[in-house]
């Protein structure tokens, strides 16, 4: 598989996670004081970040190194 289908698949992750869980949930319980629906929400905005942060050090892998060799 290709790198930059690994970096759309990793990226697009938390977006199809997010509208793909949605049909499970009644409305009725609570998770936290938040309705679970808003509990799924809240996760995956949370959760977004990290899976970016994944997909941007696949699509550029010595970027790491790069940076502390400036510092």
């Amino acid at each position: 598989m290709k790198r930059s289908a690994v970096v759309a698949a990793v990226a697009f992750t938390p977006y199809v996670a997010m509208i793909a869980g949605l049909p499970w949930f009644s409305g009725d319980r609570r998770i936290w004081f938040l309705p679970e629906i808003g509990f799924w929400i809240l996760l995956w905005v949370a959760l977004t970040p990290v899976f970016l942060g994944v997909a941007d050090r696949i699509r550029r892998p010595g970027a790491a190194e790069t940076e502390q060799e400036q510092r």
